[in-house]
């Protein structure tokens, strides 16, 4: 009869999933000591009831984010356009932006606001950093959609759709 346990090693191999990810989900997993315990050396022993437990998630989650952002000093409102399509095309994960330029009551300098749907932020922030450099920038996960609509666009402004068509 086949093995009936499995290491981790063995587990990444058939996953796909590093031996991190492997012993932090064997960690979580609530089961007896017949289905999962530690060997002499320390390694997991798994049984082969638990192996669906270890299949690699197949999509992220979307999320959705109130973004709103300072843009560096002397953007015109055509070159913000051209520079968020450009650094929304290098993002790596699905990423729509609903955006909205205005321009800053104090200061006269222009700002967008925005509804960013993506599977990953940290992809977009990193992305609008190597784009625009370290602006100040606020995401608060989007609760009330059309308030937010009312609240970007009071002063007349269109909204501007972009996407990277990664999935989705």
């Amino acid at each position: 009869m086949k093995n009936e346990y499995y290491t981790s090693t063995e587990i990444s191999a058939i996953t796909g999933l590093s031996q991190r990810q492997i012993t932090y989900r064997a960690k979580l997993i609530n089961a007896t000591k017949e289905l999962l315990y530690k060997d002499t050396t320390g390694q997991f022993k798994i049984h082969r009831l638990l192996l669906p437990r270890f299949k690699k998630k197949e999509k992220k989650e979307i999320e959705i984010y109130a973004f709103s952002s300072d843009l560096p000093k002397g953007y015109t409102e055509p070159r913000i356009i051209e520079a968020m399509s450009f650094m929304l095309s290098q993002c790596n994960h699905y990423t729509k932006l609903e955006y909205s330029i205005e321009q800053k009551d104090a200061t006269g300098e222009l700002h967008i606001h925005s509804i960013l749907t993506t599977e990953n932020k940290t992809d977009f922030y990193n992305k609008m950093k190597e784009s625009f450099g370290s602006q100040p920038h606020k995401y608060k996960t989007l609760f009330d959609r059309e308030l937010w609509l009312q609240y970007i666009t009071k002063y007349g402004t269109e909204i501007i759709t972009i996407t990277n068509k990664k999935t989705n």
